[in-house]
């Protein structure tokens, strides 16, 4: 099953070519800002606007005339790193993800009583957040005041939009292997799990200059000529050398790189179910680093008394994927640092020297 016949959203476009597909925003085009000059020497009167982004990204957000991919095309072959907008995903109903549909579940999460994690940060990048669902996970996350996640925007006919609670249901999971760490969220995907590239690492430029311990990314996309998406390339190179980025590998159970996850400064993370066996959602590859438990994890999710599904009346679901591996590995790593265990870049080592066992398509399994 291809993109096309998966929901997307009107606005976002489609380019479908065997494994280089993708989703994009049309008209739109990130150009390393060094390159900027040749970039629009090149596109000559093409140009029709400008989108400013902060200096520290250092990338240029063009709004272009005609066919976007054959400018990417012209322009890499004049040596201008760029690529299109692309569009960034908790991986929605489109390439195989997510990997099921959320459930609401009977039990949940106990308040977590230790101080496992304490001093350590972890930010959450993600749909946002929904207060005053549990008290103990409230302590314990900053959502910068925003409001709470939205459930049916996108398609408001009754039904829970595709990644509606994502951000809370990760914020659970970290919250219960590290209870004692802050976690701060905000909000850069809508409730049906899309944003864009270029409002991403936007995003991460301004957390990173908060320094946080642990950065999670239970998003990601496919991306033109499968090669590193521009801006969140740029992005992620502002992330202090002792703090560690973790990224989902992606739902498609493929092995074609997923990115922000492919990069080298990213530790991909792929999911496994509790056997420790690889899911068979999941993707893989000499690009995936590790795997964490990834299948039927409980955890929070916000009331929806609709029924589609649902209802959610409790405030626990069970939901399976590798954005749900990807905060597990986050949470263990925070543990790791518990009142000065040293920094992320090391602790993630440690967290990895216990794995149970290598896969040689997923790397080091871990709990």
């Amino acid at each position: 099953m291809g993109m096309r016949d998966r929901n997307v959203r009107k606005g976002i476009e489609v380019y479908e070519n065997g494994d280089d597909s993708y989703l994009y925003l049309p008209g739109q085009l990130l150009v390393d800002s060094a390159n900027e000059e040749r970039a629009r020497s090149v596109l000559d009167g093409d140009i029709r606007g400008q989108r400013q982004l902060d200096d520290r990204l250092n990338v240029t957000h063009l709004e272009v005339v005609g066919d976007v991919h054959a400018k990417v095309e012209l322009l890499r072959k004049e040596g201008v790193r760029c690529g299109p907008n692309h569009v960034i995903t908790g991986e929605p109903r489109y390439i195989g993800g997510p990997a099921t549909v959320v459930e609401p579940s009977e039990y949940g999460l106990s308040d977590p009583a230790g101080d496992e994690g304490a001093g350590v940060t972890v930010v959450v990048l993600d749909t946002g957040y929904t207060c005053e669902l549990h008290p103990w996970l409230d302590q314990r996350v900053d959502s910068g005041g925003a409001p709470n996640e939205p459930l049916d925007t996108h398609t408001p006919d009754g039904s829970l939009d595709h990644e509606a609670g994502h951000g809370t249901f990760i914020a659970g999971v970290i919250a219960d292997i590290a209870p004692g760490a802050r976690i701060i969220v905000r909000r850069v995907l809508e409730s049906d799990g899309f944003g864009d590239e270029a409002t991403i690492a936007q995003a991460i430029t301004e957390v990173c200059a908060l320094k946080p311990d642990i950065l999670n990314l239970s998003l990601g996309a496919y991306t033109h000529g499968n090669l590193p998406p521009v801006g969140l390339a740029n992005a992620l190179r502002q992330v202090p050398r002792t703090s560690v980025v973790v990224a989902a590998a992606g739902n498609a159970g493929r092995d074609v790189p997923f990115w922000p996850a492919a990069l080298k400064q990213v530790w991909s993370v792929a999911a496994v179910d509790g056997d420790d066996q690889r899911a068979c959602f999941s993707n893989f590859g000499h690009w995936v680093d590790c795997a964490a438990r990834g299948v039927d994890i409980r955890s929070c999710f916000p009331i929806w008394d609709g029924n589609d599904p649902g209802p959610f009346t409790n405030g626990w679901a069970t939901w399976s994927g590798t954005s749900f591996a990807a905060p597990r590995m986050a949470g263990l790593v925070a543990r790791e640092m518990t009142d000065g265990g040293g920094p992320a870049a090391e602790a993630v080592h440690r967290v990895l020297a216990r794995a149970s066992r290598i896969d040689p398509l997923v790397g080091a399994v871990i709990a």
